[in-house]
Parts: structure tokens; C-alpha cells; sequence
């Protein structure tokens, strides 16, 4: 596993467990957060659930923490509303700074890989079509009103699902059952 995905995973495990002190566990918490990441070669991994209270703070997912998120957002608007209007599985480039991204939508997600980063290549990120709406309506903030909505109709929303060669990562929220 290289270094950079294992920092990733790190500073993703640390960001969801510090959401354990904002968002405290109590009687009647109706959802869980969840975060599981498998390493495909050893087997192992890590499978997290935490209370969830939509009633409680805002949402702690924000993916324009700065003005140079901004323009990713962009990109990511002008390709889902070609993709919206185009047959499932067609593709589109999306172009930045970064580098390219081929996307599509496939059973209702959006699918997301990188092409010119050799160190993720053959990765997929997938993202739920209600998700990908929700937060280019907020212009990149998925906002607490918007996963309560979403978790009423369906009772669990998947927020995203990575594959690459070593790992799969999966988070998602869905309702408490005790």
C-alpha cells in the first residue's frame, strides 16, 4: 500500500472519529454513520458505525473548504448536466488542475476515475445520484437538511464508495435499528 493512500485513509479515519465528539451518542439517535475501509491484499480493515443525530449541528461534510474548491465544483456541475441528459454510461473528461477524470453515471451514481495519476489508476469513486444533486445545489456542502430528506425516503444513503487495487473505502449512513 503506498504512503499517500495510507495517509489518506488516516486523515479520513481521524476526520470521521473527531465527528464522534461533535456528534454525541444519546437514547433515541435514529441513524449511524459509517466508514469501513478493506485492504484487498491482507484481508483486514476497519468497519466503524457512530451515532448520527441529523437534528443536532450541521453536516460535517463540506467539500469546498476553500475558494480553490470552488472551480472543481464547477467542473463537476458543467459534466453531471451533460451526463444528466445523456444515456447512462456515456462518457465525459473532466478537466483541472489536477489532471483528467472520466466520469459517467451507472445505476443511479455518479462514477468518477482519474486518468492521469498513475498512483491511482484503476481507481472508482462512486457517488449517489441524490448525494451528487444535494451538494451541487449547496455548491459543494452537503448540508444536514439534505441527508435527513434523503434518509426519510430511503432509510440509508451510501455518501461515497472508493475501489482501487488495494482498498475499497465506504461510507455511508443509514438508520439505527436499535
Amino acid at each position: 500500500m503506498s504512503t499517500t493512500r495510507s495517509h489518506a485513509r488516516t486523515a479520513l479515519l481521524a476526520a470521521l472519529l473527531s465527528l464522534a465528539a461533535v456528534l454525541p451518542a444519546r437514547a433515541g439517535t435514529s441513524y449511524l454513520l459509517h466508514l469501513k475501509i478493506s485492504d484487498g491484499h491482507r484481508g483486514k480493515g476497519v468497519d466503524v458505525a457512530m451515532p448520527w443525530d441529523v437534528s443536532k449541528g450541521s453536516s460535517p461534510f463540506d467539500f469546498v473548504s476553500d475558494t480553490h474548491d470552488r472551480p472543481e465544483i464547477e467542473r463537476l456541475r458543467a459534466a453531471w448536466s451533460m451526463l444528466s441528459r445523456m444515456p447512462e454510461g456515456r462518457t465525459v473528461i473532466i478537466h483541472s488542475e489536477k489532471g483528467r477524470t472520466r466520469a459517467w453515471r451507472r445505476d443511479g451514481q455518479l462514477v468518477l476515475e482519474p486518468l492521469d495519476d498513475g498512483e491511482h489508476s484503476g481507481t472508482r469513486i462512486r457517488i449517489p445520484a441524490p448525494v451528487v444533486e444535494a451538494v451541487l445545489r449547496r455548491d459543494g456542502r452537503l448540508r444536514t437538511d439534505d441527508l435527513a430528506a434523503i434518509l426519510r425516503e430511503r432509510g440509508e444513503i451510501g455518501l461515497v464508495d472508493v475501489d482501487s487495487d488495494d482498498a475499497r473505502v465506504r461510507v455511508w449512513i443509514d438508520r439505527d435499528e436499535d
